[in-house]
């Protein structure tokens, strides 16, 4: 098992097809162990807005 701390910035990439999307979304396997900062969700609300402005997603799928 293998545990890593995991920023919005990661996090985002495994609902969007970004650069290193797949890279991001190799740690997501039942062994690892992850963790988030406490800002965590702060950070995703804040990309997630980002997303809605830019016309990625709409609000009801943020």
């Amino acid at each position: 098992m293998s545990a890593y701390v995991v920023d919005a910035s990661v996090a985002a990439k495994w609902f969007a097809e970004e650069t290193y999307a797949d890279d991001a979304r190799r740690i997501l396997h039942a062994d690892n162990q992850l963790h988030a900062p406490e800002l965590f969700l702060l950070e995703m609300d804040s990309v997630l807005c980002k997303w809605v402005r830019r016309g990625v997603v709409n609000e009801s799928e943020a």
